[in-house]
């Protein structure tokens, strides 16, 4: 497929994207770099004086869509629906995880001077860093239930 035909655009305007430094050869265009390309090139366009014409406003709305769907394409998106659960569960695991530890904090820092529970704080915040370094999901399954 040529890449005028694949962002919907003349061959005039990919001629001039040429001459304006588009990535890659005409034998071989990698899309995604096409297309962070037009993003950046409509953005550095965005501060000049020059108002965006409707075409150009066009070309830009049609390249980060083209992105995101060879990005899709390529396993790089995900679905929200598809991860929106897990991640709540796993968002709600850290905040028990950062409760206990406060507790614990509280607790053995009765009667320790400031240096001492700073020294204590930092341990249990290593040790929270360490279990969620470690997670592998059963925590999640545990605080969802």
């Amino acid at each position: 497929m040529e890449l005028a035909e694949f962002f919907g655009v003349a061959r005039e305007s990919v001629k001039e994207w040429r001459r304006s430094g588009l990535p890659g050869s005409p034998q071989r265009y990698d899309l995604s770099e096409v297309a962070q390309w037009l993003i950046e090139r409509m953005r550095r366009r965005k501060g000049s004086a020059e108002p965006r014409s409707p075409a150009a406003q066009y070309e830009l709305v049609r390249a980060r869509i083209l992105r995101l769907k060879y990005m899709r394409a390529r396993g790089e998106l995900v679905h929200r629906d598809a991860h929106e659960a897990l991640v709540l569960r796993l968002l709600a695991a850290i905040k028990d995880k950062l409760e206990r530890a406060a507790r614990e904090i509280s607790e053995l820092g009765e009667g320790m001077d400031r240096h001492d529970l700073l020294a204590q704080a930092r341990q249990q915040f290593d040790k929270l860093l360490g279990e969620l370094a470690e997670f592998g999901g059963a925590e999640i399954d545990e605080a969802g239930a």
